[in-house]
């Protein structure tokens, strides 16, 4: 992937190296996006922590954890987690984030189709779950251009700090049975 910010960004499975860039990834940009339900305070964000869950997504056939990596920066994570149990390790769900610096270049893009990619190869998995809060129209657009279909709304799922409230959208993708094929728009 070109950007005007490097020579190329390379998007790519996390390994239990990245977890410090990761931790300060989520420090300098996770209180910054509009869109996003978790805040710092909320979250663990020691290396150790990091390592683990990078570790644990590596152990599950049914997750996984993508990094896109600037030089030796993260500028972008998606993160896709399916059940542990029997009747869901089929279906799993992500959320994903790009450096606000970043923005517009791609990235998210190239960080959906790595998660496709990775699927379509992956029988275990048959659907592709995401929640995007109402109003976010450019990342609606991004999922809807890779054939993620509005599926329903979760009314009020969101309460920010202020006292306002915000829906969530759910959308999902899915495969044909008995195929690696995804169900197109269409079908």
């Amino acid at each position: 992937m070109n950007s005007n910010k490097s020579d190329e960004i390379i998007i790519r499975e996390a390994n239990e190296r990245d977890a410090a860039g990761v931790v300060k990834y989520l420090k300098q940009n996770q209180d910054h996006f509009r869109y996003m339900i978790s805040r710092t305070c909320e979250m663990d964000l020691s290396v150790e922590y990091e390592r683990d869950m990078i570790r644990r997504h590596a152990l599950r056939e049914n997750c996984e954890f993508f990094v896109a990596v600037d030089g030796d920066k993260i500028v972008g994570m998606l993160n896709f987690v399916a059940g542990n149990r029997l009747r869901n390790s089929h279906d799993g769900e992500f959320g994903i984030s790009v450096d606000r610096n970043y923005a517009g270049m791609g990235i998210g893009s190239a960080l959906v189709e790595a998660l496709i990619e990775w699927a379509t190869e992956i029988n275990m998995i048959r659907r592709l779950t995401l929640f995007v809060m109402n109003g976010n129209e450019r990342a609606i657009s991004l999922y809807q251009k890779y054939g993620f279909r509005i599926e329903g709304v979760r009314r009020r799922a969101v309460r920010f700090e202020d006292g306002r409230v915000q829906d969530l959208i759910m959308m999902g993708k899915l495969k044909k049975e008995g195929s690696n094929e995804w169900i197109e728009d269409t079908e």
